[in-house]
């Protein structure tokens, strides 16, 4: 802390120096007062590249792109092993075990080959979201089920389905 003989000095040289304005913000950095203290907290309120906000919205930008980019692979695991009608779980999924299952190996192969998504990929990716529960690839299943379903019918339009 600075004690008053220092800020008497200040306010000396301020005067006999006139108008320097460096001088005169020393001065008041130094002096500590609760107007002073609200200005400068005035100012690192208004930068916007310290505003909570805005370091709160880039991290939901990259975390919302990293889940874009995990799922867009679970996705793509799963196309292909619903085209070959191939099953996607195996006996033995834990990570100490030799065949993980289809999808695993399959999503693990994709994460080797491509760095975006190793980077977002199984020791990674947050717990609660790896993707790789069953219950999560029902549920991609599902979806796939019912858009070709609905992409028959659109085909279909309003011809007669006959056996």
């Amino acid at each position: 802390m600075v004690n008053r003989e220092e800020v008497i000095f200040l306010v000396g040289k301020v005067s006999l120096l006139g108008r320097n304005l460096r001088l005169l913000k020393l001065m008041l950095v130094v002096c500590g007062s609760a107007h002073n203290q609200a200005s400068l907290n005035c100012q690192a309120l208004m930068n916007q590249k310290q505003h909570i906000e805005s370091i709160i919205s880039r991290q939901l930008e990259s975390s919302k792109h990293n889940y874009y980019t995990l799922l867009n692979a679970s996705i793509d695991c799963i196309r292909f092993l619903l085209r070959q009608g191939l099953a996607f779980r195996g006996h033995d999924e834990s990570i100490t075990s030799n065949n993980r299952g289809k999808f695993i190996e399959l999503l693990e192969f994709l994460a080797a080959h491509n760095d975006s998504v190793k980077a977002v990929a199984f020791e990674n990716a947050s717990e609660n979201l790896q993707l790789t529960a069953p219950a999560i690839q029902k549920d991609i299943v599902n979806v796939a089920a019912v858009e070709t379903l609905n992409a028959i019918m659109f085909d279909m339009g309003d011809a007669l389905f006959l056996f």
